[in-house]
């Protein structure tokens, strides 16, 4: 379970989404298996960046907010 702090930051926080295959890029948790550390902004990512999830170009990623999400 994340700690209160940690679950009010993920929930303000902008995330960018893969339009290809719905992976959500978090930038407090950075994308390690790609080697860019937590706390990377999308904006700093190298142009090469490609989805972990899809091999999707990050051209085919949104900004995305949690508060946006439509309940299921």
């Amino acid at each position: 379970m994340l700690p209160v702090e940690r679950c009010r930051v993920y929930f303000f926080m902008v995330m960018y989404e893969c339009l290809d295959c719905s992976y959500c890029y978090m930038p407090a948790e950075g994308a390690p298996a790609r080697g860019i550390s937590p706390g990377t902004p999308f904006e700093d990512l190298p142009d090469d960046f490609s989805c972990p999830a899809c091999g999707g170009p990050r051209e085919r990623f949104v900004p995305f907010s949690p508060d946006q999400a439509t309940p299921q």
